[in-house]
């Protein structure tokens, strides 16, 4: 469903202007290079993690009177392993409170803060940026610039965030909302927005919008998938045995979706996929 359009892929991207490169090749070179941009693009287009929301830390390991207020300026001990084979679940990341003494294991916030001090991303900021808070999403949104969201958000954040998960979120919703789907199509974010649609149960307006565009085999790649996520559905289990055809009808009757009913009979039976 995610589609594989090269020339979405290989958008020209804003960077300091060089010089082009002109090569002469024969045909096998063409082809092989061909191939090579073939599966670049395929790997670009692999999904970012998908992750449920973290859960709070609060694990004390041991407390000491005798070091309570042992910092003259009051601040805090942060103790941070930072070994390169460690990541931000593994690493050992302890923090003393100057006052109370406890020893403890440091918060999901404090993890964050520690990671972007020694391993920062390239183009990742200590703080949320305005362009990702939710007083300025739909400013940004009506620029349709939601890819940029998500690119922003991936860097900044770990995929079990709560500002990532609610970003991500708010990209989806408005994409539904004005269904843009498209906006999304060949890009490595196209398959976190079919999940999220699915587990949240609101495949309605996506599915009537890929059988309106002639994509039939995507609305049924979209119905299996809500089948295998949601097992226990009242539409999972009333079309458990249906083929694909009866399956995109009885979606269209289950939902009272009549409106899109022509356009199954008269569709062809296309992915959208480039």
């Amino acid at each position: 469903m995610t589609g594989l359009n090269l020339n979405k892929i290989y958008t020209p991207r804003k960077e300091a202007l060089q010089n082009p490169i002109y090569k002469v090749m024969e045909k096998e070179e063409y082809e092989m290079t061909e191939k090579e941009r073939i599966e670049e693009g395929q790997r670009r287009l692999q999904m970012p993690d998908l992750m449920t929301r973290r859960k709070p830390i609060n694990f004390v390991h041991s407390q000491d009177e005798q070091l309570i207020n042992h910092d003259e300026d009051g601040s805090d001990f942060v103790f941070t392993d930072i070994s390169a084979s460690k990541n931000i679940r593994s690493r050992s990341i302890f923090v003393r409170e100057n006052d109370t003494g406890v020893l403890r294991e440091a918060s999901w916030e404090e993890r964050d803060r520690m990671q972007f001090m020694y391993w920062p991303k390239e183009g990742q900021h200590h703080e949320i940026v305005e362009m990702l808070q939710d007083q300025h999403l739909p400013r940004v949104f009506d620029q349709l610039r939601h890819v940029d969201v998500l690119d922003f958000i991936n860097i900044q954040c770990e995929p079990d965030s709560p500002d990532f998960i609610r970003v991500h979120e708010r990209v989806y919703e408005d994409l539904d909302q004005r269904q843009e789907y498209d906006i999304l199509h060949s890009t490595r974010h196209f398959g976190g927005m079919v999940h999220h649609y699915v587990s949240k149960d609101k495949t309605t307006k996506f599915f009537s919008y890929l059988v309106r565009n002639g994509r039939t085999e995507d609305a049924m790649d979209l119905l299996n998938l809500y089948k295998i996520i949601n097992p226990d559905s009242e539409f999972s289990i009333e079309s458990k045995e249906l083929g694909d055809e009866d399956l995109l009808k009885y979606y269209v009757q289950f939902h009272g979706l009549h409106e899109i009913s022509e356009y199954l009979d008269s569709a062809p039976q296309q992915s959208g996929s480039v």
